[in-house]
């Protein structure tokens, strides 16, 4: 079970739009069949490079947001064709590594490290009597674009965070319910999130949270 534990951060310097609060390393981007399928709200808006490697294992799609607000476009592909499968078998201890296969072998061990974004609303009614903390709400978690199944053994890479209104009352609500859930105890189940708090928010919210493979 993995858990996000409360910070030991007072909530009078939380701050709860800024996305890198908690930083972790990581990767960002997704698999792809071909660059169409890249979408520009798929690329952090922090200047990161997101990488998209394509399902046939010939190429990756590297982008990242310029400061003048334009996209940058990298593509890495193969040196060398992949080879056709042929009858011919060799000695295993013989038989050399090709190319989409070496490739293939550095996404599937970049994809785990992807960090995804997940959303969840936290209702005002939705809350109940907890044990260790005062109040409990299970939700559905739910992936901003696309993004693996959330399971228990899947990891936080950041704490809660919600978009801003163009109210400064109701964003001022926002960061204190932040602070309470960030305070709290978070959980991760099969496509679902558990918060528990100490005090009860007083708004409701859409949080949320970066997520990777565990």
């Amino acid at each position: 079970m993995n858990t996000y534990p409360g910070s030991n951060l007072s909530r009078s310097n939380y701050n709860p739009f800024n996305t890198n609060m908690y930083q972790m390393p990581m990767i960002y981007g997704r698999m792809v069949n071909n660059e169409n399928d890249i979408f520009p709200n798929q690329i952090p808006n922090d200047g990161s490079m997101a990488y998209f490697p394509t399902t046939d294992g010939n190429k990756i799609y590297a982008r990242a947001w310029r400061p003048d607000g334009t996209i940058m476009s990298v593509t890495y592909t193969l040196d060398q064709p992949v080879m056709q499968q042929t009858n011919v078998v060799q000695p295993q201890a013989q038989q050399p590594q090709q190319p989409a296969q070496a490739l293939q072998k550095q996404i599937n061990e970049i994809e785990p490290e992807i960090a995804h974004l997940y959303k969840a609303t936290l209702s005002i009614d939705g809350w109940v009597a907890g044990d260790t903390f005062a109040y409990i709400q299970t939700v559905p978690l739910l992936a901003i674009g696309t993004g693996p199944q959330v399971d228990s053994d899947s990891v936080f890479c950041s704490g809660a965070m919600c978009e801003q209104t163009a109210s400064p009352e109701t964003n001022q609500f926002l960061v204190e319910a932040l602070g309470i859930i960030n305070i709290g105890r978070v959980t991760l189940g099969s496509d679902t999130v558990t918060v528990e708090v100490s005090e009860k928010p007083e708004i409701e919210i859409e949080a949320i949270w970066q997520i990777k493979r565990g």
